[in-house]
Parts: C-alpha cells; structure tokens; sequence
C-alpha cells in the first residue's frame, strides 16, 4: 500500500497551502478514520461546512498553480506567453452564478490585485512578444493595430541603429543571410529586404504586408521560441 502524508506548508511558497489542501480532499476517509481511532483527536477532524471553503480555494488556485509552473521554466521562453496567461486567469476568475460567496470573494480580491498590471510599462514590451509567438501572434491583444504598427516601427528601428552602428559587420550579416535564403521572423519584417538599402526607399506598406504575411502563415511546431535549442512547452492544456 503506498503510503501518503499531508506536505507541510510554508508562508513563502503560496502553491505549499495548495498542495496540502489538496492532499487532504484526496484522503479525506483514511485521515478520518485515524483520526477517529484516537479519542482526543476527533476533534481535528473538519466538518463539511469548513471543508466547503477548502474546495472553493482549491477551485481558484489550481489554474494559477499551472501557470506558475509554466512560467518558471529556464529552458524556454515565457514572456510570449505573459499576455495569454494573464486573459486565461481573467476569464477563468469571472464570477458563476453557483459560486459561493466565499468563491467570488477570493476571484475579487485576485482581479483586483491583478488590475494595476493593465497599464504597466512593461505592457507593451509584452504585447510584442506575444505578437512574436505564432503560437498566439494578435489573439490575447486588445488593441492588434497599435501593436503591429509599434512591431514595424521597432523592427525599422532596430535595422536603422545597427546599420549605422557597425555598416560593415551588418553588410556582412545581410550578405550571409540572403545567401541562407532563411524564413526567420526578422526577414519577415523586411530586415533583410532587397529594398532596404536605403530609409528613403523603404516602403512602409511593404513592411506591413511582411507582417501580415507571418501573421498569416500556418503554425508548426518548428515556429515556437526556445533556448539553447530546446522548445518550449504546450500550454494548450490552460
């Protein structure tokens, strides 16, 4: 028989609670009955009024538990999937008509503390790499236009300072990558274009249409961001 105990719980590590109050609802029976071999540990015991709020906690805590796992990883990329994850916890903390009083407390007091995170400066930087995932791209943007247009103005940003930084090594970079006939997302945003030798003659509807074009482009496993080689994880399962 395989032997199970209740994991302690520390202050520090909020998921620690949630695993013990998990592990509690799981064994419920065997805890009671040891505890009813024992006269003056009955009374530990919780009643279903008290257990009902340990299952409402568990209801709204789970779905975070994941997602702090998911973004925690050192061997991919997480902050493409900040944007998605942060819409899942919103739609999945809206209030049901079964919920319990106790249940939309606790989803209040989680969206409250989440709502100062809507106008963050980090915001833009993050709607930027969700656009640069294709697994997500504009789905979990609220305002796709603005953040294409900020994706183009970046990316002409970014090819303007290299070039003049170090004409040179980047003549060499855009050498070597036309000979590679590589389909990275940097070409997709006209980087590397055969017309952008110089800014008078880039074309801004072109670098739209190079934007739509990846924005279009089907979805293969291949396309996710990784480091060091390694893919990063689905999280279709949130």
């Amino acid at each position: 028989m395989e032997v199970k105990t209740l994991p302690s719980a520390c202050p520090t590590r909020w998921w620690s609670t949630l695993k013990l109050v998990k592990r509690f609802l799981e064994n419920q029976l065997p805890i009671f009955k040891t505890l009813s071999e024992y006269t003056n540990k009955k009374h530990l015991m919780l009643e279903g009024n008290e257990i009902s709020p340990l299952e409402d906690f568990t209801t709204v805590t789970e779905l975070l538990e994941d997602i702090t796992s998911s973004l925690s990883g050192e061997q991919y990329t997480t902050a493409s999937a900040v944007l998605p994850l942060y819409m899942k916890i919103k739609d999945n903390l809206q209030n049901k008509d079964e919920d319990s009083s106790l249940l939309k407390s606790i989803k209040s007091e989680i969206l409250e503390s989440l709502n100062k995170y809507e106008s963050h400066p980090m915001s833009s930087n993050l709607q930027l790499s969700t656009l640069c995932d294709p697994r997500f791209r504009l789905n979990f943007i609220e305002s796709p236009e603005e953040v294409k247009k900020l994706a183009v103005a970046k990316m002409r940003n970014i090819y303007t300072t290299q070039k003049t930084s170090n004409p040179d090594n980047f003549e060499n970079i855009e050498t070597r990558t036309k000979e590679q006939n590589k389909k990275e997302l940097a070409k997709l945003f006209d980087v590397f274009s055969s017309n952008s030798n110089s800014e008078n003659t880039r074309n801004p509807s072109q670098e739209m249409s190079s934007m739509n074009i990846y924005l279009c482009q089907e979805f293969h496993s291949n396309m996710i961001p990784s480091i060091g080689g390694r893919f990063t994880t689905n999280l279709s399962h949130l």
